[in-house]
């Protein structure tokens, strides 16, 4: 994959965490700190996937 498709493939990834996050979260007050968490880990783990790849377990 080149330099290209990889940098496309970060926004890609990181616009979908936006648009649920969006869609998810009505007021930031009132968020959840679980949530919030669950929220990153999730998306921490995306980003592994996308630096080492997906391996077969």
């Amino acid at each position: 994959m080149g330099r290209k498709q990889a940098f496309e493939l970060i926004l890609m990834t990181f616009e979908h965490f936006e648009k649920k996050f969006l869609a998810e979260v009505e007021d930031m007050e009132a968020m959840d700190p679980a949530y919030a968490d669950r929220y990153f880990d999730k998306l921490d783990q995306f980003c592994r996937m996308i630096r080492y790849g997906i391996e077969q377990r």
